[in-house]
């Protein structure tokens, strides 16, 4: 059942998994929307991470909720194990937040306790699920609450997802004790110190969420990882709620105050009780406050993504698949690259043409003009009878290519899947990337459509690598890692996180004012030697101070 699900765009990519929107198609062609998040092949033969996808599928399948994203199965998909699931129209909160942050919008704070007072709910659900055999709890806890993971749509709905780390009583891939799993910035003091854990820990990672959201600032986030680790420990809050948000009231702060005690007993006991908190004080002091006014918030704040997702929502169900469609030049067809010998007869039609007083000649430059017209059409006609075309799927999708030892595109990296039209017969095709092996194939190009997925081999390691800028301008700048291998747009005070950089080598960072990269703001090189997601090899550029720092190992 290989072809019962299509991958159609990739919005999303963290360290071990990527998520598309797709659709599946029935026997009977009726064709549904839905997010496939599928395993990067490169950790599809690693046992770890395999059960933790398994596990993830299997806990959230149990869990229907108008709270939680809901999980549909787990398959393989062109070729990796993925998690099928509903797609929600709309954005995850970390999207929105840095969208008002760009735009200088405040998030309402009615808004901000709804959002949190669902996820609540939803967590509530998720804490006191019971087995459907046993009737006993399942003990899920999610242990990895952050803003990436609560999706809200231009409905308002808000849905907790990615359960990939959760635990439960009876989980396959029990984790092991001591080992911490999450974001940093988003734990619990418990949980950052690798102690038992509860329901509890989920409750003040929420309580961290909804303090940034009604302050636009981020509560335990450090310089680095090591200083981010110590305020969790020790709950250390430098900054003032009230202070950043002047129509934050005592009962308010005092709410917030209970969610986020260091001392797991003195917190809320369970998720509901912060969810009934919350909507007691929505319900006193914004009355007036419906789930439309949040639904008008974010069809005005992030209309570009809606309009973006419609687009793409509408191509995929007119279209099985709309992989970028390249046409590669063949030598002698009329309007890509001519031969001498249509060079030739090019310029003597125009040498004919150009003579005044000569109508004889005009007439026969005419009529040689016309035979040429028609054979050209002749040969378009009957060589793309002669033509297939290559579907390429590769893994990584940044890739340089070589077409018959022809570098595509000067050589510059391209980004799959794409589609190649190619004469028929056999054609060298090689995909090259800094760090992993090269994989030159023959492949046989007949008519329609040959579709190739190709997975590069790690050649080395991979180095954990977060990009973050620094400056006093909030506007978003435009970084390209080696000359285009990756690039991204990133706002000051936020990180990128650049997949497939390998460990040990050299690479540089360049820094443009804006993506048109007319002005090169700085650059930096360095040498990445993480070999953790959860301590990443951190590059911090100062735009004032044109100087980047990162870890000396």
């Amino acid at each position: 059942m290989d072809h019962r699900y299509i991958l159609f765009k990739q919005i999303a990519r963290g360290g071990m998994a990527e998520i598309y929107l797709g659709k599946q198609i029935g026997e009977d062609g009726f064709q549904r929307i839905c997010c496939i998040k599928r395993i990067l092949p490169s950790y599809a033969t690693e046992e770890e991470f395999v059960k933790m996808f398994r596990d993830e599928a299997h806990i959230c399948k149990r869990l229907q909720h108008a709270n939680i994203v809901r999980v549909e199965g787990f398959e393989e998909v062109e070729g990796s194990y993925a998690i099928i699931m509903e797609f929600v129209m709309g954005g995850d909160l970390r999207t929105l937040l840095v969208k008002c942050e760009q735009t200088d919008l405040k998030l309402p704070i009615p808004c901000a306790l709804y959002i949190a007072a669902e996820a609540a709910r939803g967590l509530h659900y998720a804490h006191t699920k019971l087995d459907d055999i046993t009737g006993k709890p399942i003990g899920i806890i999610h242990r990895d609450i952050s803003p990436q993971n609560i999706i809200v749509s231009f409905e308002a709905e808000v849905k907790i997802t990615d359960f990939g780390i959760a635990d439960a009583n009876n989980k396959a891939n029990e984790t092991q004790p001591g080992i911490v799993k999450g974001k940093y910035a988003y734990m619990s003091p418990e949980q950052i110190s690798a102690q038992s854990l509860d329901v509890r820990t989920d409750v003040f990672s929420l309580s961290i969420i909804l303090w940034e959201m009604l302050t636009m600032k981020r509560l335990f986030q450090g310089d680095n990882e090591i200083e981010t680790i110590q305020h969790v420990k020790t709950c250390h809050m430098p900054l003032d709620l009230q202070q950043l948000n002047p129509l934050v009231d005592e009962e308010l702060a005092g709410i917030l105050a209970k969610g986020l005690q260091k001392n797991p007993q003195m917190r809320y006991l369970n998720a509901q009780e912060f969810e009934k908190a919350l909507r007691h004080y929505i319900n006193k002091r914004y009355p007036d406050f419906t789930p439309e006014d949040l639904s008008h918030l974010m069809k005005k704040t992030l209309a570009e993504r809606k309009i973006t997702l419609q687009d793409h929502i509408r191509e995929l169900l007119q279209d099985a698949q709309a992989p970028l469609e390249l046409t590669l030049p063949t030598a002698g067809v009329p309007g890509d690259s001519a031969s001498p010998t249509q060079l030739s007869a090019v310029g003597q039609t125009e040498m004919i043409y150009g003579k005044k007083g000569s109508r004889g000649l005009l007439l026969a430059g005419l009529g040689l003009l016309i035979l040429l017209l028609a054979g050209g059409v002749f040969y378009l006609l009957t060589h793309k009878e002669q033509q297939g075309i290559l579907e390429l799927h590769t893994t990584p999708e940044r890739v340089a290519l070589k077409i018959d030892g022809e570098p595509l595109q000067q050589g510059q990296y391209v980004t799959t899947p794409m589609r190649l039209t190619l004469d028929q017969g056999p054609h060298v095709v090689e995909i090259s990337r800094p760090g992993y092996v090269a994989e030159p194939q023959t492949l046989n190009i007949e008519t329609g459509t040959l579709k190739k997925e190709i997975v590069l081999r790690e050649q080395k390691p991979m180095a954990p690598l977060r990009i973050r800028v620094t400056s006093t301008d909030p506007k978003v700048y435009h970084l390209v890692v080696d000359s285009g291998l990756e690039s991204s747009s990133l706002s000051s005070a936020h990180y990128w996180d650049v997949i497939g950089i390998s460990f040990g080598d050299k690479h540089i960072v360049e820094i443009y004012s804006d993506a048109t990269k007319s002005t090169l703001l700085m650059e930096c090189s360095f040498t990445p030697r993480a070999q953790s997601w959860q301590a990443p090899f951190v590059v911090d550029a100062d735009i004032e101070k044109k100087r980047c720092t990162y870890p000396i190992y």
